[in-house]
């Protein structure tokens, strides 16, 4: 790998890390309540996070992907307000990039200038409640009509879903067909047939609303439909790899993130007459902590070279990177909280939050266990 394009985008990597500083406004009080910030979403749209892989054509800058990975790097290290963080990813990678690369012409001028200038937020709604993500066995259905399809179902844990304006929905056509059987749909929030459920509390990036929607008899456009019948399955997989890829880039900043902060705290924090940083049950730790930095980095990158490159272990690169840095931020956030002892546990601090943001990586965009059988697969065959 050619690793010069990190000082050619040092500048980007600086201007994007001080922006994100700035998002953290009643973050604590946000975080408690679970409350999402729609003015600091606009913001980032309008400081050009949305438009960084899209062409100019749509309101895009047409960066390269490694530009676009440099940028959610520095907003991972950068904002402390990490829900927000994830679902700028979820609307980006599993939203808008599936239009650009899936929609035709009329669908990607309808709907992508607005999804980048941050007018509206989409949601990916996938996950069934007996189905998880497994592109295989949903139950909701889309049956073909005149004009359009009738959609009935019920989607859970869809990120952005509660302040959606628009969704990104898979549903069966041809239900006998598995994989081949399922068709995606950009359905505007506001179609008659739509319920929405309301905004879960969870254990980390709380401030990124998640929910549940319902589909009850819901006529939707056949000009809805993305892409070609039964080319669901495709397409959510295409999406998968980008989210997979890109979106850990943020968990990569976290890692950054987390080094410092407890680096800066060893070096000021004293017992007796000496830094804590000059005993080695703490300074092996953060050892540990800059180890899994360095490595999760490499993985990264390597996925972002394959799936620029079009290689065909681009499916395995983002999955061993996935797998890994999720492992990591888990891992960093433990030893973040054990080096700075009690303080670690406290809210106020904002040490414990890195940990329990780190917490649902190892679950959305498959879960660590399925992203293991995937790996399996593209070994063993």
């Amino acid at each position: 790998m050619d690793f010069s394009f990190f000082h050619e985008c040092k500048e980007l990597h600086k201007r994007v890390l001080s922006f994100a500083s700035t998002l953290s406004k009643d973050i604590l009080q946000r975080d408690g309540e679970s409350l999402f910030s729609r003015e600091e979403w606009v913001k980032c749209a309008q400081f050009g996070i949305l438009s960084l892989p899209f062409p100019e054509e749509y309101g895009g800058t047409q960066s390269s992907l490694e530009e676009l990975c440099i940028a959610i790097e520095a907003m991972g290290e950068g904002c402390a307000d990490r829900g927000l963080v994830f679902s700028l990813c979820a609307h980006l990678f599993a939203c808008c990039i599936p239009i650009w690369k899936f929609g035709d012409k009329s669908q990607k001028e309808k709907w992508l200038p607005k999804m980048i200038d941050g007018t509206w937020i989409a949601a990916n709604v996938a996950t069934e409640p007996e189905s998880g993500s497994d592109i295989f066995s949903l139950k909701t259905t889309a049956q073909k009509t005149q004009g359009g399809y009738i959609i009935n179902g019920s989607k859970i844990f869809a990120t952005n879903s509660p302040v959606s304006d628009l969704f990104l929905c898979y549903a069966k056509t041809s239900p006998k067909m598995g994989y081949l059987g399922t068709t995606a749909f950009i359905i505007p929030s506001t179609l008659e047939g739509i319920t929405l459920g309301k905004n879960f509390h969870k254990i980390g990036l709380r401030t990124s609303p998640l929910g549940t929607v319902y589909f009850e008899n819901c006529f939707v456009p056949e000009e809805c439909r993305l892409g070609k019948e039964g080319n669901g399955g495709r397409i959510f997989e295409v999406s998968m790899a980008w989210e997979r890829t890109f979106l850990f880039a943020f968990y990569v900043g976290l890692l950054k993130h987390q080094l410092d902060f407890c680096c800066d705290y060893a070096k000021s924090r004293k017992q007796g007459k000496s830094t804590i940083a000059s005993y080695q049950s703490i300074s092996h730790k953060i050892v540990e902590m800059k180890l899994r930095l360095e490595i999760a980095r490499l993985l990264l990158y390597k996925a972002v070279f394959s799936m620029d490159r079009q290689d065909s272990s681009y499916i395995l690169d983002s999955c061993l990177a996935k797998l890994y840095i999720s492992q990591a931020a888990i891992q960093s956030g433990l030893d973040a909280i054990q080096i700075h002892g009690g303080t670690g546990t406290i809210s106020e601090s904002n040490i414990e939050r890195m940990l329990r943001d780190a917490i649902p990586s190892t679950i959305f965009s498959g879960t660590n266990e399925i992203i293991k059988e995937k790996i399996a697969r593209e070994l063993l065959g």
